[in-house]
């Protein structure tokens, strides 16, 4: 396995972010961590490696819970609800960034649907 590289895939610039709003997602949709994606939880972050590439991606704390969140068994509206709960976010926010935080991680190959 090639050496793994140090990459946050949690933080765009503001034109990267909006750029990348509005994609096909919906938040009736259940994805899943694929099987094959190695990770692990230290110190509350996540680490993941993406298979097509070997880079280690870290997640922030929001990121990380979407990540234990994503197992299958939730819509991206459940996951929503649960970070409302856990974080003092609104609900339109907290939906709008679960989707496209989601669709970041689908397009890596860190999202697919259950």
């Amino acid at each position: 396995m090639a050496k793994a590289s140090s990459k946050t895939s949690t933080k765009l610039s503001e034109e990267e972010e909006e750029e990348d709003r509005g994609g096909a997602l919906d938040l009736d949709d259940t994805l899943v961590r694929p099987k094959e994606v190695a990770w692990r939880l230290i110190e509350g972050e996540a680490l993941i490696v993406t298979p097509a590439d070997s880079v280690l991606h870290t997640l922030n704390e929001v990121g990380t819970r979407i990540w234990e969140l994503m197992d299958g068994h939730r819509t991206i509206r459940e996951i929503s609800v649960v970070l409302m709960g856990e974080f003092d976010v609104d609900a339109e926010r907290t939906e709008r960034d679960t989707v496209w935080f989601i669709e970041r991680l689908a397009r890596k190959g860190l999202a697919m649907p259950a």
